[in-house]
């Protein structure tokens, strides 16, 4: 367990800067754990902060301040708070990494509040009645807020700020947007049973009944939806329905694991048209990192040019991936498309914009053993029996830590002090490395241990 404020009510996570951020709502603080280094702080915030969400891109985290009339914005390149004014009443916070736009809702002006994240200049844009909750489709710029009096869903432009309305199901409390089937899924509270899902491309609905929940989750990898029901102290899990298949279709050699850690790894694949009767041949697939709203350029054709399939490399130009999740988007083009002018929305000359999340990940290298001045604190002799691992207890230095390491030094479990259960871990070699706490800079030991059936 890890000490927050007073009722933390909301939590984001920097993934890049490997920071957690926790909004205290009774404490009107908020606070911050550095999951590397390990150290935490609290920073003021405003009055009761209930949201909070984390732009990346900047390393800066939004907390929203329902008793405030403002965002507490926190640069967490040094931890220092600011202050962009908002309505009060927020309920609910995103950001769109892609633009750097950050979307405030307020149950009580029933307006959303959009800071250019640049610039600090706000605007705000009416939405239903009592929104509660705020979803970003970073690859379409949509923003999504679930109105839970007026039971619907307002749809933000992100370019304009134009807005539509969608009928929802009862009671709107949660909603997620999957960006690679440019789904959105509503989840109804109390009063309602049903998952609502949005078709993003024509705004189109589909009801699932008896699937009800006060929060919802999407793995864009997977394509699948978790909605949990607090009631009735259940997870229903959904698989994500794929896009409509136009024939003119798109293949990826997926790197493994859907993770890389060079800024521009190799993307492949292949793309073919298979419409009948009167196919033509492929003009080309067209490559963006980020959102399909920003310029195209086209990916490098590798095979079968003047075909009706040709393969592909990605074209980098100046593109490259973030830390962390990235949504990388593709066209694929027969030949008239251009003719037709098409969009890419299910006509027979041209494909579905399609969507690859790929996530960049630290590199882990090798682990060599070594030992620091610092006593070992490893209890000596045979540390692994049956399966546990024992670690001695450090008794008031807390503030130490150590884990579970594979060989390539990718971080396997954290240990704790006593018994650690090994029982579900790979036979291999291993290694146990200390971390020393912050006032005492730098690793205790890392040890070589053998797992064994």
């Amino acid at each position: 367990m890890v000490p927050a404020g007073v009722n933390p009510t909301a939590v984001a996570v920097d993934v890049v800067a490997t920071k957690v951020y926790v909004a205290n709502s009774n404490s009107d603080d908020v606070t911050v754990m550095h999951a590397w280094h390990g150290y935490q702080i609290k920073l003021p915030a405003g009055t009761e902060p209930s949201a909070v969400a984390v732009n990346p891109a900047t390393s800066r985290a939004y907390v929203a301040c329902h008793g405030s009339g403002f965002v507490a914005v926190v640069d967490g390149n040094n931890d220092q708070v600011t202050q962009v004014p908002a309505d009060a009443g927020a309920r609910a916070i995103a950001v769109n990494p892609v633009t750097n736009r950050i979307y405030v809702a307020s149950v009580t002006t029933n307006r959303v509040t959009v800071i250019d994240g640049a610039t600090g200049d706000t605007t705000t844009v009416p939405v239903g009645n009592q929104p509660t909750a705020i979803a970003v489709n970073p690859v379409t710029n949509k923003v999504y807020v679930t109105d839970w009096a007026s039971n619907d869903v307002t749809v933000i432009d992100g370019a304009t700020n134009r807005t539509t309305t969608v009928p929802a199901v009862t009671t709107p409390v949660a909603i997620a947007v999957n960006p690679v089937t440019n789904k959105i899924y509503v989840a109804s509270g109390e009063g309602g049973a049903a998952l609502l899902v949005i078709d993003g491309a024509s705004n189109g609905t589909t009801i699932l009944d008896g699937i009800r929940g006060g929060a919802v989750a999407v793995n864009p990898v997977t394509s699948k939806v978790y909605v949990a029901n607090g009631t009735a102290n259940e997870v229903a899990v959904i698989q994500d329905a794929p896009v409509n298949d136009t024939k003119v279709r798109l293949e990826f050699n997926r790197l493994p694991d859907d993770t890389t850690v060079t800024p521009r790894p190799a993307l492949t694949g292949k793309a073919v048209n298979r419409w009948a009767p009167g196919r033509t041949m492929m003009a080309g697939v067209l490559n963006r990192v980020g959102s399909a709203q920003l310029p195209w350029q086209w990916a490098n054709v590798t095979g079968g040019p003047g075909t009706d399939s040709l393969t592909w490399s990605y074209n980098w130009g100046t593109d490259s991936l973030a830390w962390g999740e990235n949504f990388i988007c593709f066209a694929p083009l027969e030949d008239q498309a251009t003719i037709t002018g098409n969009l890419g929305l299910g006509t027979p000359f041209a494909g579905n914009p399609e969507v690859y999340a790929v996530y960049r990940v630290f590199a882990h290298p090798g682990v060599e053993e070594m030992v620091s001045d610092e006593r070992m604190r490893i209890s000596a002799g045979p540390t692994i029996v049956r399966g546990v691992l024992r670690m001695e207890d450090r008794g008031l230095r807390t503030e130490d830590r150590a884990e579970l390491l594979d060989a390539s030094g990718r971080t396997v479990m954290g240990l704790r002090p006593g018994a650690n259960d090994l029982s579900r871990i790979s036979p291999g070699v291993y290694f146990i490395r200390e971390r020393l706490g912050i006032r005492r800079e730098g690793l205790g030991k890392t040890r070589k241990v053998v797992v064994a059936r």
